[in-house]
C-alpha cells in the first residue's frame, strides 16, 4: 500500500467533507479527501435535485396538455357559439317562409 503524508485527511465527500477540503485547500497544506463512494451528496446525486427536476418536468409536460386542453374547450365553445347562430338563423329565416306561405296561399 502508498503511503502518502499530509497535513489534513477529509473523511467523506459529502456537503461538509467537501467544505473542509476546500478550506483546507485554500490555506495551502497538504489535504487528501477520502471516499469509499461517489463523491457529492445523496441529495444532489440521487435524492432532492434529481427528484426535483423530474417534477419539474412532469409539471411542465402537464401544463402545456392543460392550456391545450383550454384552448380546445374554447374553440369548441366558439363552434358551438356560431351552430346556435346558424340554427337560429335558419329558424327564422323558415319561420318567415312559413309565413310567407301561409299569407301568400
Amino acid at each position: 500500500m502508498k503511503e502518502v503524508n499530509v497535513d489534513v485527511a477529509v473523511m467523506g465527500a459529502g456537503t461538509a467533507g467537501m467544505a473542509a477540503y476546500r478550506a483546507a485547500c485554500e490555506t495551502g497544506v497538504r489535504t487528501v479527501l477520502i471516499e469509499s463512494g461517489e463523491f457529492g451528496t445523496t441529495c444532489a446525486r440521487v435524492g432532492c435535485i434529481p427528484s426535483k427536476l423530474l417534477l419539474a418536468a412532469a409539471n411542465g409536460l402537464h401544463d402545456a396538455r392543460a392550456s391545450r386542453r383550454a384552448a380546445s374547450k374554447a374553440r369548441m365553445r366558439k363552434a358551438r357559439m356560431r351552430l346556435r347562430l346558424i340554427s337560429a338563423a335558419c329558424l327564422s329565416t323558415c319561420d318567415a317562409n312559413a309565413t310567407t306561405s301561409s299569407t301568400a296561399s
